[in-house]
């Protein structure tokens, strides 16, 4: 074994245990300011009732049951109770789940095997943590923070996500709080927001045909 060989062994030890930890902890960390300041932000804010949802059904026929229930609960606890507010997060995860009908994604997931940057570092992890839930929680690492943050055993349980439909929203809810989504949404932000849930702007276009429609069936 040359130098070169000596170099990747210790790289990928590294990213398989020291690196993973390191990571994780440091992306928490960032994300926890910006939750902070948006929930400093929010907190000043007066309490407000919540937006009707009767029309749930109406722009999201194949939802899966008890989905307006769900919505509630997330709705309260994400403040969403803007009209921007609960129509951008709707479109972003109808886009997601094809209308609230699937909560797991169609990829096998395979194309995640190996990606540190998601904490994919042993095997089988990128199919095992495939993208599950109303904004489809992907990768190892972000099941590891929602399970820190909530308690809710995804790890050795990620089926759940996408078996249980409160906590296939409250995922949602979870991620909308980490990136501070209401503020996106109070500047207007959609291609922001996309970028923030998604990496990039995959799906713009029908994200925004769905929050076309929403705001065509819901009249907020």
């Amino acid at each position: 074994m040359d130098w070169d060989d000596n170099v990747d062994s210790a790289r990928r030890h590294f990213l398989e245990t020291t690196g993973s930890a390191i990571l994780i902890a440091t992306l928490s960390v960032i994300a926890a300011g910006t939750r902070v300041l948006g929930d400093c932000l929010e907190a000043l804010e007066p309490e407000q009732p919540p937006l009707p949802l009767d029309w749930f059904e109406d722009a999201f026929p194949n939802a899966r049951p008890g989905s307006r229930e769900a919505l509630a609960v997330v709705a309260k606890e994400c403040r969403l109770y803007r009209p921007r507010r609960l129509t951008y997060f709707l479109a972003q995860c109808a886009h997601e789940t094809c209308g609230f009908a699937r909560l797991r994604e169609i990829a096998s997931g395979a194309a995640y095997e190996g990606r540190s940057s998601l904490g994919n570092t042993r095997k089988g992890d990128g199919r095992r943590y495939r993208g599950r839930g109303w904004l489809m929680l992907t990768g190892r690492y972000n099941y590891q923070r929602y399970e820190y943050a909530t308690g809710r055993p995804v790890i050795h349980q990620p089926e759940m996500v996408e078996d249980n439909v409160a906590i296939a929203a409250h995922t949602a809810g979870w991620y909308w709080r980490l990136i501070s989504g209401n503020l996106y949404a109070d500047r207007s932000d959609f291609r922001g927001l996309t970028r923030a849930i998604n990496g990039g702007c995959n799906g713009l276009d029908d994200r925004r045909r769905w929050l076309r429609r929403i705001e065509s069936i819901a009249h907020l």
